[in-house]
C-alpha cells in the first residue's frame, strides 16, 4: 500500500504544482480551486460511503457535493465499499487488526503477533496526508466514526 501511497502523492502534487504555476499566466486563484475541488471529491466520496451506514440514504441529486455541470463521476463498486476512500480505510483496517497485529505506542508502531515483523508505522497516516491532504484525513476520521457507531450498535 505505501508504494501506491507514494505514487499517488507524487500525482498529486504534480496536478497541484501545475495549479498553481498556471494560476500566475491566467490570473486566477488556482489553488483555491484545487483546495476547492479535491475537498469536494473528497467529501462526495465519504458522503456515498457513508450511505451504507443510513437509513435514509444521499442520492446524488441530494448531495451538496454534487454539481449538475461538474459532475463527479461515480463508478461501480470492486467489493463492499462504494468509494476509494472505503476501499483506504477497510485497508488500513485489515492490515492494522488488533485479531493479528499488535501496537506499541512506545515506536509507534503495528507488528505481526506471529513474525513478529513489523506491518506498518506511523509513517501511514503522513503518508496518506501527503496523498489526500487534510480533507482525505477528516474524511478517513468521519468513515471511521461511522464504522465504529454501527459496530458499537
Amino acid at each position: 500500500m505505501m508504494p501506491k501511497l507514494k505514487e499517488m502523492a507524487a500525482t498529486m502534487d504534480g496536478f497541484y504544482r501545475s495549479f498553481e504555476y498556471i494560476q500566475d499566466y491566467v490570473s486566477i486563484y488556482g489553488l483555491k480551486i484545487w483546495q476547492e475541488e479535491v475537498s469536494r471529491i473528497i467529501n462526495y466520496n465519504v458522503e456515498q460511503e457513508c450511505n451504507s451506514f443510513l437509513r435514509t440514504k444521499i442520492q446524488d441529486w441530494q448531495s451538496v457535493y454534487q454539481s449538475t455541470h461538474i459532475p463527479i463521476p461515480k463508478y461501480p463498486s470492486v467489493d463492499e465499499s462504494a468509494t476509494f476512500i472505503g476501499r483506504l480505510c477497510r485497508e488500513i483496517l485489515r492490515i492494522t487488526d488488533p485479531k493479528t497485529t499488535c501496537y506499541i505506542d512506545q515506536l509507534n508502531t503495528w507488528y505481526d503477533m506471529r513474525t513478529h515483523q513489523e506491518v506498518t508505522n506511523n509513517r501511514l497516516f503522513s503518508e496518506i496526508q501527503d496523498t489526500l491532504g487534510t480533507f482525505g484525513l477528516n474524511g478517513l476520521d468521519r468513515l471511521l466514526c461511522f464504522m465504529i457507531v454501527k459496530e458499537l450498535q
